[in-house]
């Protein structure tokens, strides 16, 4: 090899050893999102939906309740956006025609972004336990009472 293809390769090694140095310091740089961040400027869609302890339903013991959701109940959309306002889209097919295409309320996510509350004018406030957050999927927890019995109710969202 001579002189120069010496000096070139040298040239190009340092060349690259540099602008990957440069990379990784911009990669650490840079701040993860917040679940705010995540959350907002999205629409979610029902994707699954399970219970513990399991219900009785059609004389069988369930816990994943996603396929006895209503048709007219997988086309709904959520969107959060701020400053902390959400929307509960109907989509396409409502449940019930009188219902509103799109009702809009508050939300906030408390206790380090580990819960996250919602609530519409004249309604009680729902609280979640954000179990998951991401750029595609928000998965949340919650306890609900059905006739004396506490069922812990899971439901992931997928980003649309």
């Amino acid at each position: 090899m001579n002189k120069f293809s010496i000096a070139l390769c040298s040239l190009l090694t340092t060349t690259l050893l540099l602008s990957s140095c440069e990379t990784n310091k911009d990669k650490e740089d840079v701040k993860p999102a917040t679940k705010t961040e995540l959350l907002i400027d999205k629409d979610w869609m029902l994707s699954a939906l399970t219970t513990s302890p399991a219900r009785t339903i059609q004389g069988k013991q369930i816990t994943n309740l996603f396929p006895y959701v209503d048709e007219c109940t997988l086309d709904d959309v959520l969107h959060f956006a701020k400053p902390n306002v959400y929307q509960f889209g109907e989509g396409t097919t409502k449940c019930n025609a009188n219902d509103e295409q799109t009702l809009t309320g508050t939300w906030a996510l408390r206790s380090d972004e580990t819960v996250l509350a919602t609530q519409f004018p004249g309604y009680k406030e729902n609280t979640y336990n954000v179990l998951d957050l991401d750029n595609n999927l928000l998965k949340l927890k919650t306890n609900r009472v059905i006739n004396g019995v506490t069922y812990t109710e899971t439901y992931t969202y997928t980003k649309q």
